[in-house]
């Protein structure tokens, strides 16, 4: 064993300690020959005057001027300070040769073992500093996932690993049914239940509950105008599931308890019975009203009807003070009072529907203008003059039925279903309609164009298209692929209320400005006003030409040296795009409508004759 009196000892080398003589071994290396040399089996300090007598085998501690010495089985070295007896001087001399033998090789196998040692000392030393550090780094890991459990609300007993266990839960009630009995002095709604079972105890209270209901009659009166409030007009029930909660506490309740099961009323048909009385006392508030009125435009000689939206303001009146009748209700009927008398104040009202309110709901959204001739010119044939008036005829009927169309939210207007069947027999007039690319007399023929400017005007008003086809070839009075035609039966247009208010739509005629054989299809499109700055826009493109054939009809009867009849002209077709297209101050947001449109080519068909000419007579 070494003891270590001072950390800045050096290994190898004599060190002096206050109390303690520490002394370095200097014989691990000597060889058993060395060993036998020395008879005395005695060794001796280096550079120490006197000698000390060392007991083979074992470690002897001597005592010396009140300090230890300590020594080795192996070797031993003395301080100065150590006491010993002298020898005589022949021994002495001897035993320093000796000594300085022995120094000389005990100090090389010193400096080899303690080189050892040190490494040995700080591999232990490196072991327990990366254990401290390791701890170290539980310790701090530790800290972390506490601290923040604790953030998040979590106690250390419920996510550490050094929770204490949970305690066990609690026991569960014991579940209660119909059959508990409330034996503790407990009351609902006044009714006691002392005694009675759970299905005993909602029977009572259910009785007792429904005949409070049936007892209800609140009375408003003011002056000479009242209003009896019944259960009914205030639509009174109770909560069937509060009832069955307090039932719960009931049975459980360990001592005297009351409880209560609110009666509820319903504060829309409150609000709707004192509007009831307030339309009984004079001079209370009137809304405004929008009403259709009609003006006349003569054309010609016929006299048409224009709808047009014509308002009247509201008035202020004397009105019942609703929400205080409503307060001084629910009051009576939380308290029990359910016979009660109410005074209610009056107070001057105002027009719950203003103008202002009218007319923005009956905004002009849109509007479009077609125009058809009514009356031939001179340059026409009879044939032509007369289908201008029977086209008049068709055109101003279809306007008179359709001069109103009021349309509630998600309806769906038919064309077809406003016209009915277009007959003779119905008043219809027989007149030039496009039929498979060329044109043939039909009753009704003409209302197409309504349908077109129906179209033209509910699309920029943004309103849904449910249903429409084209012509078979362009029209005259819109661009192509604006047209919209119909069909007795087959062809329908229609269109539906996407909007959240009324949509109303508006058809008349007016004398042209420009020729006074003309006249001017009106359709006006009104609803809830867009939002300020938005707009919608048509715009179309022309996608492609489809040029026409030429069709040859070759006609028997007919000599090969005719001349050729034509017996149609060929007509180019065409595809057409159309779009409307949304803006919002100017700027482009959006399309919102897109269709495209085919007209197909007319061919020109040409009649020739096959049939041999006759051979002349021969001349003699």
């Amino acid at each position: 064993m070494y003891h270590i009196c001072n950390k800045n000892a050096k290994l190898g080398k004599r060190v002096v300690h206050p109390y303690l003589i520490c002394y370095n071994t200097a014989m691990a290396n000597e060889t058993e020959n060395n060993r036998s040399r020395r008879s005395d089996s005695t060794d001796f300090l280096h550079d120490s005057p006197h000698a000390v007598k060392k007991e083979p085998s074992h470690s002897t501690v001597h005592k010396a001027a009140g300090s230890s010495s300590v020594s080795s089985t192996s070797h031993s070295s003395s301080s100065k300070a150590a006491s010993v007896k002298p020898s005589s001087s022949g021994t002495s001399k001897t035993v320093r040769k000796k000594a300085s033998s022995v120094h000389a090789s005990s100090t090389t196998g010193a400096k080899h073992h303690l080189t050892k040692r040190q490494k040995e000392q700080r591999r232990k030393l490196t072991i327990a500093v990366l254990f401290l550090a390791f701890s170290l780094l539980l310790a701090v890991s530790a800290i972390i996932f506490v601290t923040v459990n604790s953030k998040n609300g979590n106690s250390c007993s419920e996510h550490s690993i050094f929770a204490s266990p949970s305690p066990s839960p609690e026991p569960t009630p014991e579940a209660i049914t119909d059959a508990s009995v409330i034996w503790e002095k407990v009351t609902v709604n006044g009714v006691s239940l002392n005694g009675k079972t759970v299905a005993q105890a909602r029977e009572l209270v259910k009785q007792q509950l429904e005949n409070q209901i049936a007892n209800v009659n609140l009375t408003v009166a003011y002056n000479q105008y009242s209003m009896v409030l019944t259960s009914e007009k205030l639509g009174m029930s109770y909560d069937e599931d509060a009832l069955e909660d307090i039932l719960v506490q009931a049975a459980r309740a360990s001592g005297k308890a009351d409880y209560s099961v609110s009666l509820n009323h319903s504060e829309d048909l409150l609000r709707e019975s004192l509007a009831e009385l307030n339309d009984q006392i004079p001079n209370h508030a009137t809304n405004a009203v929008a009403e259709i009125r009609w003006k006349t435009n003569k054309v010609d000689d016929t006299n048409y009807l224009q709808p047009v939206f014509k308002y009247t303001d509201g008035v202020n009146g004397m009105a019942v003070d609703t929400d205080e009748v409503i307060r001084l209700v629910e009051n009576a009927l939380t308290e029990g009072r359910f016979d009660a008398q109410i005074q209610p104040n009056v107070i001057i009202s105002e027009p719950a529907v203003t103008t202002a309110i009218l007319k923005k709901r009956t905004t002009l959204l849109s509007s479009f203008t077609t125009t058809y001739r009514f009356r031939g010119t001179s340059g026409m044939d009879e044939a032509s003059k007369l289908n201008c008036e029977s086209r008049d005829i068709n055109i101003s009927k279809a306007v008179d039925l359709m001069k109103v169309i009021q349309l509630a939210p998600g309806k769906t207007f038919s064309y077809n279903k406003a016209t009915g069947s277009r007959t003779e027999k119905n008043g219809w007039a027989l007149a030039n309609a496009i039929y498979q690319g060329s044109h043939r007399p039909e009753p009704g023929g003409g209302v197409c164009q309504l349908s077109t400017t129906m179209y033209n005007a509910l699309l920029m008003a943004n309103i849904k298209i449910s249903a429409r086809r084209n012509h078979s070839i362009p029209v005259d009075y819109v661009d192509d692929g604006w047209d919209a035609t119909v069909d007795d039966g087959h062809i329908d247009f229609k269109f539906t209320n996407n909007t959240n208010d009324t949509l109303y739509v508006f058809c008349y005629i007016t004398k042209n400005k420009s020729s006074s054989r003309k006249k001017d299809i009106h359709v006006e499109v009104y609803g809830t006003a867009f939002p300020d700055g938005t707009v919608y826009k048509k715009r179309s493109e022309l996608v492609e030409i489809l040029p026409f054939k030429e069709e040859t009809i070759k006609d028997k009867t007919m000599y090969v040296s005719d001349a050729p009849i034509v017996e149609r002209e060929g007509r180019d077709g065409s595809t057409v795009n159309t779009f409307i297209d949304k803006y919002v101050n100017g700027s482009f947001v959006k399309t919102v409508y897109s269709a495209t449109t085919t007209y197909e080519p007319i061919s020109k068909q040409t009649r020739i004759g096959t049939k041999a000419d006759p051979t002349a007579a021969p001349v003699y």
